[in-house]
């Protein structure tokens, strides 16, 4: 028996020809257990009996003996190329029931020298005359090779091909039956995995056409993908094209986990420890951690950045995010993200966070403070506009140009307080002659909506508010008369008697189309 050598792991690639899937082998998927779907194309300019049909010469050439020339394959012997038209025949050891037939070279195990598949006619003899082998060349290839059977019941293998039909770095083989059920079949070499072939069936010849001298794949039609190209001999004589129809398959990257959030005490090192697997069935080469963001600068040190495990020193009260990326055998690249609370001595920690964090006036923010960290009694918003907040994830309208530094402070137990902050950038209005419609305050203060309107035209009305709930039932109209004005351009109206949620305000104007704007309730 001949041994594998460790260097066939190398081709331990995800392609593998899979399960019900037709058979463009794209990314290495080809179609299920037992089957592969195609589509028959045959030429009708062929003439039946006008077409060539001479018997091809049965050797290959190859450098058989690695000595730098070709030599020649004729199954049952080869022949050494001594140089100067001076050629000596060895014998292979190859023999079958009947007469040994096709043959190609190919590196099938992967160990650097040249193996051969060999079919048979299949007609008489004594013994198995449908067994179909590839032969292993011995370290000396004067000596015997070593048979590796593929199949029994391969009926006349006049039509060999090796070729890597799924694109995963190895060579697989392709072979049609000149006889008996006359199919078109594909063995996928799977040496490293199960340590052997996988026979797939291209077509399960259903109609009745016969392999002579075909099963040339190629990619006949330029889509990336491999066709077979088949004939006959006796009956079927019109060349066929069994085209690959297969979709492509997209490659996957790593799955990555970078582990559970966490929380630790000030000056307390802690290990991040993450895993990542290849869906595809490749290998991890890679990984790296990163810092992402956090407090101090760069002041936190990484100690085993470029391994699934992290070690993390001199970090400061605050949010850390890390990032564990993993890269596979292929160069795809996953990624995932761990938070990690470090607290002060307080026992709490404030978390801002906003969405968006910049943009041009007047700019909408959502802020969540409930991502804060221990036991939060109060929250306070300033967000340095004049607008403050005591809700956990307000939204705030900044109407004016600049930059601004929003602090969350929250409270815990016993009046112990933490503090961050969060910047905004708030660009001038691109067009200044827009009008624009916005709630000044979302949720509203001291049950009252302020509505404001920008760049308000000459001469502009509001003619009415209706307020809706989720469900778009109609809770509340307002007309002018029952509309608050404050200076000119900010109108009022209560929702003191509104339940805490969602609500909608549909306001008509005498100018433009109407208008509606979501708002929050915390009453």
């Amino acid at each position: 028996v001949k041994t594998v050598p460790t260097r066939c792991l190398l081709s331990q690639l995800p392609a593998q020809i899979a399960d019900a899937v037709t058979n463009r082998v794209v990314g290495g998927i080809i179609a299920d257990d037992e089957t592969i779907d195609h589509q028959v194309v045959e030429n009708p300019a062929i003439v039946v009996g006008k077409q060539p049909v001479a018997l091809p010469p049965l050797g290959q050439a190859g450098d058989i003996d690695r000595d730098g020339d070709l030599d020649l394959f004729q199954g049952i012997n080869w022949l050494r190329n001594n140089g100067n038209n001076d050629f000596e025949t060895f014998g292979t050891g190859i023999t079958y029931a009947s007469t040994p037939d096709r043959a190609q070279l190919a590196d099938f195990d992967r160990d650097g020298d040249l193996d051969a598949v060999v079919g048979q006619l299949s007609l008489g003899g004594t013994g198995n005359n449908t067994e179909f082998a590839w032969f292993a060349a011995p370290a000396d290839p004067t000596q015997p090779w070593i048979r590796n059977v593929l199949d029994t019941d391969i009926n006349g293998s006049l039509s060999v091909f090796a070729v890597d039909i799924d694109f995963d770095g190895d060579k697989d083989i392709v072979v049609g039956e000149w006889r008996g059920e006359q199919r078109l079949i594909a063995f996928e070499n799977d040496l490293c995995g199960s340590g052997g072939f996988e026979l797939r069936v291209i077509d399960d010849g259903s109609l009745g056409l016969e392999h002579h001298d075909g099963t040339r794949v190629t990619d006949i039609d330029n889509d990336g993908d491999l066709d077979v190209i088949s004939n006959g001999w006796l009956n079927d004589r019109i060349p066929r094209i069994y085209e690959n129809t297969t979709v492509p398959v997209e490659n996957e990257g790593p799955i990555v986990d970078a582990g559970e959030d966490r929380t630790v005490d000030i000056g307390a090192p802690f290990i991040l420890t993450g895993t990542a697997n290849d869906p595809d069935g490749g290998d991890i080469e890679s990984f790296l951690w990163t810092l992402q963001s956090g407090p101090g600068g760069d002041a936190a040190t990484l100690t085993g950045a470029d391994t699934p495990e992290l070690t993390v020193n001199n970090t400061v009260p605050g949010l850390y995010v890390f990032r564990l990326s993993a890269t596979d055998d292929e160069g795809d690249t996953g990624f995932d993200e761990a938070r990690v609370s470090v607290l002060p001595e307080s026992g709490i920690l404030a978390v801002a966070e906003a969405a968006p964090t910049e943009g041009d006036a007047p700019l909408e923010v959502s802020f969540t403070g409930s991502n804060s960290v221990g036991t939060i009694t109060g929250y306070l918003w300033n967000f340095m506009d004049g607008n403050t907040s005591t809700e956990a994830d307000p939204t705030n309208t900044f109407l004016a140009e600049g930059t601004y530094e929003v602090e969350l402070t929250v409270t815990g137990p016993g009046g112990m307080t933490d503090t961050t902050s969060i910047t905004i950038v708030v660009g001038e209005t691109v067009d200044g002659d827009m009008m624009g419609v916005f709630l000044e305050q979302n949720p509203p203060k001291d049950g009252i909506a302020r509505i404001r309107v920008m760049n308000q035209p000459e001469n502009f009305k509001v003619l009415g508010i209706k307020i809706h709930d989720i469900q778009g039932r109609l809770l509340n109209s307002y007309g002018p008369e029952d509309i608050n004005i404050e200076g000119s351009a900010t109108y009022q109206v209560p929702v003191h008697i509104l339940k805490a949620g969602l609500y909608f305000f549909e306001i008509s104007m005498n100018q433009g189309e109407s208008m509606t704007l979501k708002m929050i309730v915390n009453n």
